[in-house]
């Protein structure tokens, strides 16, 4: 760890990047190997996972597969959650595709402008994100019969 916190240190200087210690809470990016050389691509690409993770929660609420828990939670959100999670969707998608966009070139200079406006575009995201995710949470305390629920979803 302490190696890539060095490397990171002088990138964070040279491109005026977010602390090592927030990056690591928020994307675990400790877990990068000491001997990588490309450390803001890995950086990147620790970013780019926890998004997504998200992002398919939130397409699971909108576009639910056919698995049971998935069309279970998609039968409780009402119309006015489903627009703001599809906002919220589109957002994180707009960050995992700026991603796969700066990876074609991966350059430094690149994945430094993606860290700093994803982990702003993060910020702004996770209290939206924690609304939804706790709303899921409270669909799976609902009391609920298991014949009607199961009759739902056919």
């Amino acid at each position: 760890m302490a190696a890539t916190k060095e490397k990171y240190s002088l990138l964070k200087k040279k491109f005026s990047l977010p602390d090592y210690d927030i990056l690591n809470q928020e994307f675990d990016i400790e877990e990068i190997n000491e001997e990588s050389e490309l450390i803001l691509q890995k950086v990147r690409l620790k970013i780019h996972e926890k998004i997504d993770v998200y992002a398919n929660i939130i397409e699971s609420m909108l576009q639910p597969e056919s698995s049971l828990g998935d069309l279970y939670e998609a039968h409780y959100i009402n119309d006015s959650e489903k627009n703001n999670a599809y906002a919220l969707f589109k957002r994180l998608k707009q960050i995992l595709r700026y991603s796969n966009l700066v990876s074609l070139n991966n350059k430094d200079e690149e994945n430094a402008k993606f860290i700093k406006e994803s982990f702003d575009d993060w910020n702004s995201a996770k209290g939206e994100i924690q609304v939804h995710i706790k709303r899921l949470i409270n669909i799976w305390k609902k009391e609920t019969d298991i014949k009607d629920d199961l009759s739902y979803f056919g």
